[in-house]
C-alpha cells in the first residue's frame, strides 16, 4: 500500500487508518489460497474505508478470478468502483495506469532460475510516462549500483594514479630546482673566493 502526505515514523509498526486515513492506494497479489477474500471483502473494506486505487495482479496466470487479465484494477470513488485506464506501452504490452501515482503498471513473463525453470513467472513492472522509462526492479537497481560502484572505483584508481603521477612530477621537478639553486650557490661561492683572492693579491702588489 501507499500512503501520500503521512509522516514517516521509524518506530510505526502498522497502520492505523483511524490515526492516519485510508491508504491512497493498493496492490493485491492473488494466490490460489486468498484470490477470493482478496477480490471479495479486502476491496470491499478498501472501499468503504476511502482507498483510492487498488490494482489487482494474478501472479498464478491462472485467471483466477475470471476476467481474463492477469493485471487490473479500479479507482474506488463515491460512485463506486471504475475500471482504471489502459494502454499499451511502447514495448506493445497492455498496461494499467495508477493516477495516484502517475504510473503505468504492466505484467512480464520471466524464466525463473535454472533449478526450476519448467515454469515461467509473472514479474509486475511500473513504466514512467513522464521519462519514457520503466522503473528499475529491485535486480536492476543492484546491477546499476554496483555498475556504479564499479565506476567509481575505477574513477578512483584513476585520480589516485594521476595524483601518484603528479606528486612524481612535483618532486623530480623540486629536486632539479634543488640541483639548479645548489649549483647556483656553489657558482655564486666560487666566485666570491675568485674575488676575495684577486683582492688579497691586489693588496699584495701583485705576484
Amino acid at each position: 500500500m501507499l500512503a501520500l502526505k503521512v509522516p514517516r515514523r521509524s518506530t510505526r509498526a502498522d497502520y492505523d487508518v483511524d490515526e492516519l486515513g485510508p491508504p491512497d492506494f493498493v496492490l493485491e497479489v492473488l494466490s490460489r489460497s486468498t484470490w477470493e477474500h482478496d477480490i471479495g471483502r479486502k476491496l470491499n473494506a478498501y472501499e468503504a474505508i476511502g482507498v483510492r486505487e487498488c490494482l489487482l495482479f494474478d501472479v498464478t496466470g491462472e485467471n483466477l478470478a475470471g476476467v481474463g487479465l492477469d493485471l487490473w484494477g479500479f479507482a474506488l470513488t463515491p460512485e463506486g468502483r471504475e475500471p482504471l485506464e489502459e494502454r499499451f506501452l511502447p514495448n506493445g504490452e497492455r498496461g494499467v495506469c495508477s493516477a495516484v501515482l502517475g504510473l503505468v503498471a504492466y505484467v512480464v513473463a520471466r524464466r525463473p532460475p535454472a533449478a526450476h525453470n519448467e515454469t515461467w513467472a509473472l514479474t509486475m513492472r511500473w513504466h514512467d510516462p513522464a521519462t519514457g522509462e520503466d522503473i528499475p526492479d529491485y535486480v536492476q537497481s543492484r546491477e546499476r549500483e554496483q555498475t556504479e560502484k564499479t565506476r567509481a572505483d575505477a574513477e578512483k584508481t584513476r585520480a589516485d594514479a594521476e595524483k601518484t603521477r603528479a606528486d612524481a612530477e612535483k618532486a623530480r621537478a623540486d629536486a632539479a630546482e634543488t640541483r639548479v639553486g645548489a649549483a647556483e650557490r656553489a657558482e655564486q661561492a666560487a666566485q666570491r673566493r675568485i674575488a676575495e683572492l684577486e683582492e688579497r693579491l691586489g693588496a699584495r702588489g701583485g705576484p
